[in-house]
């Protein structure tokens, strides 16, 4: 029986407490190790070349250059970057940016543990990891997308009067 292929995971977010207890998650798992952890966005990307995982878990809003940002650099050197985004923020903007920016992922952070180990795996394998409710989200503002700009100000004016 061979072992299977351990998955190198980048962690970056800026709030250590939330790192910490992800690390503790991921190596509970026997497939899973944490090969570096970033406190920004500016790090991220430089680990990201250094240590080359097989998936970035990169938090929305960090100091200095944000995930998007760090995405962006990523992505402009290493094409096929597995990009998984952990936020807390769930507006349909900020996952529209994400995913544009070359994310595969986009889980939030009041996912639960087994969602998330899912999302890992998912990204690692190169597939897209959305849930559901993020989905919906998604689908709101791209219909809004589907509209012309005369569509969007009746629609604005109807919900003002009405």
């Amino acid at each position: 029986m061979s072992k299977p292929d351990i998955i190198k995971i980048l962690m970056a977010d800026d709030h250590s407490i939330v790192r910490s207890g992800l690390v503790a998650l991921i190596h509970s798992e026997p497939d899973m190790i944490v090969v570096a952890q970033a406190s920004d966005g500016t790090q991220a990307a430089e680990l990201y070349a250094k240590y080359r995982p097989d998936v970035a878990m990169l938090d929305l809003r960090m100091p200095g250059k944000s995930g998007n940002d760090a995405i962006d650099q990523i992505r402009q050197t290493y094409s096929k970057a597995h990009i998984l985004v952990l936020t807390a923020y769930s507006g349909d903007e900020d996952i529209h940016k994400a995913l544009e920016a070359g994310a595969l992922g986009y889980a939030l952070k009041s996912s639960t543990s087994d969602d998330l180990i899912s999302a890992i795996r998912a990204v690692a394998a190169g597939q897209r990891w959305i849930p559901r409710d993020v989905a919906s989200l998604l689908a709101v503002r791209n219909a809004y997308d589907a509209l012309s700009h005369r569509e969007i100000e009746v629609l604005k004016d109807r919900k003002s009067v009405g």
